[in-house]
Order: structure tokens, then sequence, then C-alpha cells
């Protein structure tokens, strides 16, 4: 029965794995984006802004309503429970408030500042930037490309 078992997965498992697509990732649909290089002049730790706060306020307002049936010690249980959930959910979703700012001198010497959560680069380090905006194309006149 394991082997009737392993080979059903084995099956499953390659079957999944030949579905894969190796095609451009869909997120880049309709994007226009520019390729440059830079060095790394700054880096700084920084903290990015939380709502934490807001949504354990939010959560215990939440319970107390919930629970507004009751008595006063099950609106309070309510919202203690409200706060710690939505708080909890809401760190979770959030991830790490820290982050880091990179300023960047670029090949052409303009300055840039990019602020990400990545903190694997230093100083003197020299990257690749891509940089991508929404992007729409429509058919044109051909007079419009005359002068290309």
């Amino acid at each position: 029965m394991n082997t009737l078992r392993t080979g059903i997965l084995t099956f499953f498992m390659i079957s999944i794995t030949g579905c894969a697509s190796t095609g451009h990732n869909r997120d880049l649909k309709d994007q226009i984006s520019e390729i440059f290089y830079a060095q790394i002049t700054n880096v700084e730790k920084i903290k990015f802004e939380s709502d934490v706060g807001k949504a354990a306020i939010a959560g215990s307002l939440i319970g107390v309503i919930e629970e507004s049936d009751g008595n006063s010690e099950d609106m309070i249980a309510g919202g203690i429970a409200g706060a710690l959930v939505w708080g909890l959910f809401s760190v979770i979703a959030e991830g790490s408030n820290t982050g880091y700012s990179y300023s960047l001198k670029v090949n052409d010497n303009r300055n840039i500042k990019i602020i990400t959560s990545d903190n694997y680069l230093a100083v003197g380090d020299c990257v690749e930037i891509t940089s991508a905006k929404k992007a729409h194309m429509k058919k044109s006149q051909f007079e419009n490309c005359s002068l290309i």
C-alpha cells in the first residue's frame, strides 16, 4: 500500500512541476523599465511607520461592540481580546519595521535615494537599478514615428 501511495504522490508532484511556467512575471505586465547603474554613497537604517496601534484600537472597539449584550466584564474581555488579535494580525501582516535608505550616485552624476527593507549592500557597492513605471501602449498614426 505504501508503494502505491508513494507512486501516486510522485506522479502528482511530477504533474504539478510539469505545469510550472517559465514565462515572464505577471507583475511586469504593462510596465516600462529603465535599467541603470549607481554606486552606494550612504546607507541609513530607518523605521517604517506601523499601523499596529490603530489595528489594536479598532480590534478593541469591535470586541467591545461584540460583547455589548453582556455585562461590563464581558465587554472588557472582548475589548482586550479584540486588541490582541487585531494587533497580532497587524504585526504579522506588516513584518519588520526596519528599513534602509540608500543614497546613490548614478553614472550620469544624478543623486537618488532608494528605501527598501533589504540590507545586504554596503557603501561603495556598484548596483544595477531597475526602475519600473506603469505603461500603456496603443496604436498611433505612422506620422508620429516618422522622425525615428
